[in-house]
């Protein structure tokens, strides 16, 4: 069930400028990777140059990237940077480009060539929303040799040498295309009766159940009720938009009743760069439903049930939104090669020694609302954005984690939670009462 506050990690970087000829090896004729599922989100052990990390599986993505913090004053002026652009941000984030990296996923899936993006940490305000450290993210280069199947019931991901080995035979075979590195696949969406056909993006970057994109739909009409929201946490700032509840998201024979849509305000998708015909995204709170089969060389999904098909699309009834308050980075023990400017030769690179970089960080267990949404439960109790919330329920956060915190959330409406803040030297006791703010209603 969807339970927390969505962030973005689509980073789409110009393709042209991004072109590399790594490839990973499969050692075996199929390997089994383990996962968390964190904040509906895909995470996996990766090993950069032998050292041990955790990775974001994002299909949204086509470059391989990792958050650091680079040594103040560092003179990078030399080296080769790659721009990109993506909700949430100001167009102008760049990437410091770095080559001949060994990267290892299990032990028997590797790449000895792999280019990884270094983004400063200084860039992304969006770590401290998070539940855990996340120390980069990885997506078409994952996917595009082999095809891939992930279990989200069991905690599991296999990828395979070819597609001769897949075991199909209760699966849905559904056609998708590979665009810029992300896959796309049409879907029927009904809003209430009418079923339109979108050219939506299969992200596993996005924690959501469905985004649109109003600005590129023709005659799109929002649903009723709906409430204007904060929907997620960019590089460079809060993504607006607004969320309500629709009749279904048709995806082949399969149908997804009251799913929540989410549609972005034309502010957010200011700087998205994208195919042309793309009109939103599925988010894993729709994909985890399904037991998938990812084939990018022969451009299809396979889909089958799993036991969350039925789980109903949970919202957040209180209003609130928290993040830590902040995060600490810590010595890192990585080296890099760094491109030098108009040149992919490895000769002609630069290295830049662990001094250089941090990309660890811890996060600290104080929690901050960061919004309150305006007319919900903790606005019409007083609660505001910047308050420390000191325990919920009667439990001190400081023993609990961002996402138990956020779980009092979306309990049942009519549930009655009690909040102790700090606001500057005082500690104020509040109760709200939990409302679905976008119930689905047949004709309004």
């Amino acid at each position: 069930m969807m339970r927390y506050f969505i962030f973005v990690f689509i980073l789409i970087f110009h393709w042209g400028a991004n072109g590399q000829s790594e490839g990973f090896q499969l050692k075996k004729d199929q390997v089994r990777i383990p996962f968390k599922l964190v904040h509906n989100l895909i995470l996996i052990p990766v090993q950069v140059n032998g050292e041990h990390l955790t990775f974001l599986l994002d299909t949204g993505a086509s470059a391989t990237v990792l958050y650091s913090q680079t040594r103040e004053n560092q003179d990078f002026s030399q080296v080769k940077k790659v721009q990109f652009s993506g909700t949430g941000t100001d167009g102008n984030i760049q990437s410091i480009k770095t080559v001949g990296n060994k990267v290892t996923i299990g032990n028997d899936f590797v790449d000895d060539n792999h280019t990884v993006h270094i983004i400063s940490g200084e860039e992304l305000n969006f770590l401290n929303h998070l539940d855990v450290p996340i120390n980069g993210l990885i997506g078409y280069h994952f996917f595009r040799k082999y095809p891939v199947k992930i279990d989200y019931t069991n905690r599991y991901l296999i990828i395979y040498r070819d597609s001769h080995q897949l075991r199909v035979s209760k699966y849905e075979k559904l056609p998708i295309s590979i665009e810029v590195g992300q896959p796309y696949l049409e879907a029927g969406v009904q809003m209430r009766d009418q079923e339109k056909a979108l050219k939506l993006l299969l992200d596993l970057g996005n924690n959501d159940a469905l985004w649109l994109f109003p600005l590129y739909i023709k005659g799109f009409v929002e649903n009723t009720p709906n409430i204007n929201t904060v929907l997620g946490q960019g590089a460079h700032g809060i993504i607006r938009g607004k969320r309500s509840r629709i009749n279904a998201l048709n995806i082949g024979p399969f149908k997804i009743a009251r799913p929540i849509l989410s549609t972005l305000d034309a502010n957010s998708l200011r700087y998205l760069l994208t195919v042309s015909t793309r009109k939103g995204s599925i988010g894993n709170e729709v994909l985890k439903r399904f037991h998938i089969i990812f084939d990018y060389p022969n451009e299809v999904i396979y889909l089958r049930k799993n036991k969350n098909f039925k789980l109903p699309f949970l919202v957040n009834k209180s209003g609130i939104k928290i993040q830590h308050t902040d995060f600490v980075w810590e010595p890192s023990a990585l080296a890099f090669l760094l491109s030098i400017k108009d040149n992919e030769d490895l000769k002609d690179s630069v290295s830049f020694e662990k001094e250089h970089f941090k990309f660890r960080y811890s996060l600290t267990p104080k929690y901050m609302i960061s919004s309150c949404r305006k007319d919900a439960p903790c606005d019409q109790v007083g609660l505001k954005k910047g308050d420390y919330i000191v325990s919920i329920n009667g439990k001190a956060t400081r023993n609990l984690s961002l996402s138990q915190i956020e779980k009092y959330f979306f309990d049942k409406k009519g549930t009655y939670v009690r909040l102790s803040v700090q606001r500057g030297k005082q500690i104020i006791n509040f109760g709200l009462t939990l409302k679905d703010p976008i119930p689905y209603v047949e004709n309004p």
